[in-house]
């Protein structure tokens, strides 16, 4: 028989507390500010509470009951700024930006410290939800790899996380004991949420024609991506670009471009998370184009109809971002499915 989670039949509700301040501002006529500053603070939390259980009281700790110690916090701004003109009966334009940054942390979820050598002693505590840790990839001999057996042996580190090899990545000892294992992990990134989101947008129209123009991105957001295409070991014979550059003897004496440590055919210290994989997912895309024409009143009265317009518009049409690889889109990897480009041609007619 196998013991599971023992309840806890007094748990209650969380507790949130939210502050939210703004300003709305209109000038001119023709120039609007919005500003909010907001924060919520949520306690009260439902997480583990094994970080100061005694482990005499007769439970395991993974199965001890879980209650309402956890303290979460986020907190931001968003600002929205348009300018609108009517230059003539004829033309007339605007143009708008809005950002948004928001910065969320653990306060407290019981989170056991970890012993005085490890470089970071909690991971979760004090940081984003979903942080990552991993080794950072020491590139002081020009590009992170062992690119000789003198090299290897000269770096006197033993790898508690399997021995590498010659055209493996290097990792940095930051605890300086000799050994790189899970003592030396560090964050990586900020969390599995983007800190930043922004768009700006402009219309104009110019008689009968109208433009409408929306960009639109994210900023200050990594992940690490070691999935199916980044990792070649997962499916035989199966590689991406990555790998086409990989690390070899000759192409490294050549000078060549690498792009990749040396091919395995299993888990190696290469695939533990660190910061080669660490991919900056930030980017900018035009999200919309949309060309219009409406037909004169003459002619829509030939059938009765009180408009008719002629649209031609477009979606994701563009997108600039700090990928190392173009195989993918920055909202997705190599098991996702890409961001489509769309066409579209319509008409419309109101009676």
């Amino acid at each position: 028989m196998t013991e599971g989670q023992a309840a806890n039949p007094y748990l209650e509700p969380k507790i949130s507390v939210k502050q939210n301040y703004g300003v709305d501002l209109t000038l001119y006529n023709s120039l609007s500010v919005s500003v909010d500053l907001f924060r919520e603070k949520m306690s009260n939390m439902v997480s583990s509470a094994t970080a100061i259980t005694p482990e005499y009281l007769g439970i395991p700790l993974g199965n001890f009951p879980r209650a309402n110690t956890g303290i979460f916090e986020n907190k931001g701004y968003e600002i929205a700024v348009t300018y609108a003109k009517e230059v003539n009966k004829d033309i007339s334009f605007s143009v708008g930006g809005w950002l948004a940054h928001a910065k969320n942390k653990i306060i407290y979820n019981d989170e056991s410290e970890l012993a005085e050598d490890f470089v970071y002693r909690k991971r979760s505590e004090g940081f984003s939800v979903g942080q990552a840790f991993g080794y950072l990839v020491d590139d002081h001999n020009g590009n992170g790899y062992f690119n000789s057996r003198e090299e290897l042996e000269q770096s006197n580190l033993v790898y508690e996380i399997g021995a590498p090899r010659v055209g493996d990545l290097k990792f940095y000892d930051l605890n300086n004991d000799g050994i790189v294992n899970d003592k030396d992990r560090v964050p990586l990134g900020h969390g599995n949420i983007p800190r930043y989101y922004y768009a700006f947008d402009a219309k104009v129209v110019a008689g009968n024609f109208d433009l409408n123009v929306l960009f639109q991105g994210i900023g200050d957001y990594y992940t690490i991506d070691m999935q199916v295409g980044r990792t070649e070991y997962g499916y035989e014979g199966i590689y991406s670009e990555w790998h086409k550059n990989a690390w070899t003897a000759e192409r490294y004496a050549a000078g060549e471009k690498i792009t990749c440590p040396a091919l395995a055919t299993k888990v190696n210290s290469n695939h533990e998370e660190n910061s080669f994989f660490l991919e900056d997912k930030s980017y900018l895309r035009l999200k919309n184009v949309e060309i219009g024409y409406t037909f004169p009143r003459r002619i829509s009265k030939l059938i009765r109809a009180e408009k008719i317009r002629l649209a031609l518009s477009g979606q994701n049409l563009l997108t600039w971002h700090r990928l190392t690889t173009g195989e993918y889109g920055p909202e997705g990897d190599y098991t996702t499915i890409p961001v489509y480009r769309l066409y579209n041609i319509g008409l419309s007619v109101k009676f």
